[in-house]
């Protein structure tokens, strides 16, 4: 049996492991020296990292739910309506985003449904909202985002369904009896006709930011316990030393998508980003404040919010 046929009964068969299937595609791939579909196959089996761009078969809708007392009242598992968030942050809360590798995302599809941890701006949200429409004693104590496991069953069809795509168009363009030696022989026709299909289709590696980070260091669970940050303090200490709404806006949904440090409490790529920003405008004069000055109070006042 040849590679082609191998790949074409793995994939073909949902009873079959993907993960192998990939691997198996894996070989394929580096008998050809075809860099962009090893990308995407490494992608798949080892996860998506936080900066890459994903397939939209790796993104689906969720709610937002939570726990909250309300004075004397417990109330669980509610559902937060999207008019809680502000606006500019909607169509982020509402979407998951799965970083997982494709063995993880096997693993949990026979669950009924699945939760995901949120950043701890979001019980932040949701807490100011009711508290500004008279619920004084309002305070949400655990807040998730959760989907069907559709999404997990459709993003592993998606997966299954690209692959056996790919190896089936080879075998109609190079023959259904082709081996190994000969398919390396005719490896820029091979190459062309992958390449071809990825260009058709929604794979993808680059950068991309987001919000419900469901990857490697967000793993799946059932309940998880928010530790609010303090984001309105921080746009009053901003707001209070001249900086314009429309950059505190753009901050507050970069903080929706970095809620935490790197391990080594290093800022993340947007918020630097935002701070070289900041400093640029103290340099043109933009923002009318000294850049000494200037970066002292964004490093003090963000390394305040993070918990530093």
């Amino acid at each position: 049996m040849n590679i082609l046929t191998e790949i074409v009964d793995l994939l073909s068969d949902g009873q079959n492991s993907l993960s192998s299937a990939l691997l198996k595609l894996k070989v394929l791939s580096s008998r050809l020296n075809n860099s962009e579909l090893s990308k995407w196959i490494d992608k798949e089996i080892n996860g998506y990292a936080d900066g890459d761009k994903l397939p939209e078969y790796r993104k689906h809708s969720c709610v937002i739910k939570c726990n909250y007392m309300n004075g004397n009242w417990k109330m669980t598992n509610q559902n937060v309506p999207l008019s809680v968030f502000p606006k500019s942050i909607r169509d982020i809360v509402k979407e998951i985003k799965f970083f997982q590798d494709i063995a993880s995302l096997e693993s949990v599809s026979n669950e009924k449904s699945i939760r995901y941890s949120v950043p701890p701006s979001i019980g932040q949200y949701i807490d100011n909202y009711y508290i500004g429409q008279g619920n004084h004693y309002f305070s949400t104590y655990s807040v998730w985002a959760e989907t069907s496991i559709t999404s997990v069953k459709e993003l592993l069809a998606g997966v299954r369904f690209y692959a056996l795509n790919l190896v089936l168009k080879l075998e109609e363009t190079l023959g259904y009896e082709i081996e190994m030696n000969e398919l390396i022989n005719k490896k820029d026709i091979a190459n062309k006709t992958i390449n071809n299909i990825m260009n058709q289709t929604i794979i993808t590696n680059t950068g991309d930011g987001n919000l419900i980070n469901t990857g490697n260091k967000n793993k799946i669970e059932n309940t998880v316990t928010i530790t609010k940050s303090n984001i309105e303090h921080l746009k009053e200490t901003l707001r209070n030393n001249g900086i314009q709404d429309e950059d505190i806006e753009e901050l507050e949904c970069i903080l929706v998508e970095e809620p935490t440090v790197s391990s080594n409490n290093q800022f993340g790529t947007k918020v630097n980003d935002w701070i070289k920003k900041m400093v640029g405008k103290a340099v043109d004069g933009t923002w009318q404040i000294g850049i000494g000055a200037a970066g002292t109070l964004l490093a003090d006042s963000l390394m305040k919010y993070y918990g530093l």
